[in-house]
């Protein structure tokens, strides 16, 4: 019997090992937002909260499932649609609905809908593109940074002129996006990014990482994440352009690698320096395409856009599996070779059988 465990045990470390490299976790897979019909034909998801709370759209009904059931969130007076960018602690989305002249920023709180446009742009769109913790809201007005402050969406200081949105802001209050060129703007100070390339910042967490997509048409584009004035290629060994989606408090991030055409995307977890093909972690049963991986949240949930069956639909992936501790996984080698110990000790002591088997194969049989 020793014997018989001394022989497997090369085969318990590989699987041992095999463990200790799983980069990614697997998920369990659950189909959200207004089923398929000859009406609501896919469902796009648009943001995942701390708590699991998603928005998404179906057509032109937008809608936020919780652990409530599903809510239709409507339009803003006029409107025939609306789009959900972001949703934070507190149950509150913001986004960009139709009014029938222009869009306009909205946030949708306990069942009601406001306009965040600032009047003085009458014919100008807005959109609320993220919200932090603390209720504050950035995104662009008349096709420029802004911020939402004293009532109503107002450019960001330096950046009247500029081109672009403001897309994340965290819970410090640091905005980030891109203009003329990419920009930080906190406490009062922007700062333009001209020595990181052309490109759009459209997150950042708590700790202050950032991602975005770096790149241009004639270059091609990468996602990438930027700390401390490091850039880090988040799509190394992934072909094609890759963009950047979502970005959580633990660095773990999604982005997208796109051909020529919409049906060419497919969707990526990176995660402690590994990009891992959402397909891959999740049930090839379900015979889904996972395109794009639209939210992360800190608990590891995952709202992407899955198709399939002739539908495009909106899914939550809930973490089912971990990497294994390194602590644990180090107790085990060890208890491993504990028992690889005694089974040598047992082969030993039974006679001096085990170096009389040694010596007859290096010196009896001329080997």
């Amino acid at each position: 019997m020793p014997r018989l465990l001394f022989v497997k045990l090369p085969l318990l470390l590989s699987c041992l090992l095999g463990a200790l490299a799983q980069a990614a976790p697997a998920y369990r897979v659950t189909f959200i937002g207004p089923p398929p019909d000859d009406r609501l034909q896919d469902t796009y998801p648009a943001a995942i909260g701390p708590t699991g709370a998603v928005a998404g759209q179906s057509g032109r009904i937008t809608f936020v499932q919780t652990n409530q059931g599903l809510h239709i969130m409507g339009t803003l007076p006029g409107g025939f649609a609306a789009t959900p960018h972001a949703i934070n602690s507190g149950g509150v989305i913001v986004g960009g609905s139709d009014t029938n002249h222009y869009w306009h920023a909205f946030k949708y709180e306990k069942g009601v809908m406001t306009d965040l446009h600032n009047p003085a742009f009458r014919d100008a769109p807005s959109i609320a593109e993220d919200i932090n913790d603390h209720g504050m809201i950035v995104g662009s007005l008349d096709y420029r940074p802004a911020i939402y402050q004293d009532g109503a969406m107002r450019h960001i200081p330096g950046l009247e002129h500029d081109r672009g949105a403001a897309y994340a802001v965290n819970n410090a209050g640091t905005v980030v996006g891109d203009g003329d060129v990419p920009f930080i703007y906190e406490n009062g100070e922007l700062t333009l990014l001209r020595n990181i390339g052309g490109g759009t910042l459209n997150g950042i967490n708590d700790n202050g990482l950032i991602m975005g997509t770096m790149g241009s048409d004639w270059e091609g584009y990468r996602a990438k994440l930027y700390d401390d004035g490091v850039l880090t290629d988040i799509g190394v060994g992934v072909a094609g352009n890759t963009y950047s989606r979502a970005l959580n408090n633990h660095g773990a991030a999604l982005f997208d690698a796109r051909g020529p055409t919409w049906s060419d995307s497919t969707a990526y977890l990176y995660m402690g320096g590994v990009a891992t093909e959402l397909n891959t972690l999740v049930d090839p049963a379900l015979g889904l395409d996972l395109r794009y991986g639209e939210d992360i949240n800190d608990r590891g949930q995952i709202v992407a856009t899955g198709c399939g069956g002739g539908y495009c639909r909106s899914v939550l992936l809930d973490p089912i599996s971990a990497v294994p501790e390194p602590r644990a996984g180090l107790m085990l080698l060890a208890g491993l070779g504990v028992i690889a110990h005694v089974g040598r000790r047992r082969r030993l002591s039974a006679g001096g059988q085990a170096n009389n088997v040694l010596d007859g194969k290096t010196r009896g049989s001329g080997m």
